[in-house]
């Protein structure tokens, strides 16, 4: 199934929630550290990694 490209960022992606529980179970890798997800769509991982991480740029 194709996705229309005005609808990309508008979906929770697979890898977006893969990466979330990733950060959510490995929270001491990212507890005090800078975060940058590039092309973060709805930006899912980025909020999970603001409640770790000292500081998150998502774009």
């Amino acid at each position: 199934m194709a996705t229309p490209l005005e609808d990309v960022g508008k979906q929770v992606w697979r890898g977006a929630l893969l990466l979330a529980d990733y950060i959510l179970f490995q929270r001491d890798l990212f507890q005090g550290r800078t975060v940058l997800e590039l092309g973060a769509g709805t930006g899912l991982a980025s909020i999970i990694a603001a409640t770790v991480a000292q500081t998150v740029y998502c774009t």
